[in-house]
């Protein structure tokens, strides 16, 4: 299975002008191959921690879509959110 972003845009509201943000990434693509090391580089200040903490978070959703597909209705929030931890701590995505 690969991981894949299309489109990836990180945006901040802006504390200063009401309604306005700051756009930290804008519009980033790539894929992750299972087996493959893959090294994120590039200057201080350029977005590295911000697309890894984003693609994390992306990582969860799709493990949390797929929980809510697999398990039954009547599975508690509680108990989704420790399938989905513990399958995040097993994959060693943490």
């Amino acid at each position: 299975m690969c991981s894949v972003w299309e489109n990836l845009t990180v945006e901040l509201p802006s504390m200063i002008t009401s309604g306005s943000t700051r756009k930290l990434l804008s519009d980033h693509s790539g894929y992750a191959e299972p087996g493959h090391i893959m090294a994120i580089m590039g200057p201080s200040g350029s977005g590295k921690s911000t697309l890894l903490d984003s693609l994390a978070g992306l990582i969860r959703e799709t493990i949390t879509y797929s929980a809510h597909l697999r398990l039954p209705r009547k599975t508690t929030k509680e108990e989704l959110d420790s399938v989905v931890d513990n399958t995040i701590m097993e994959m060693g995505l943490l």
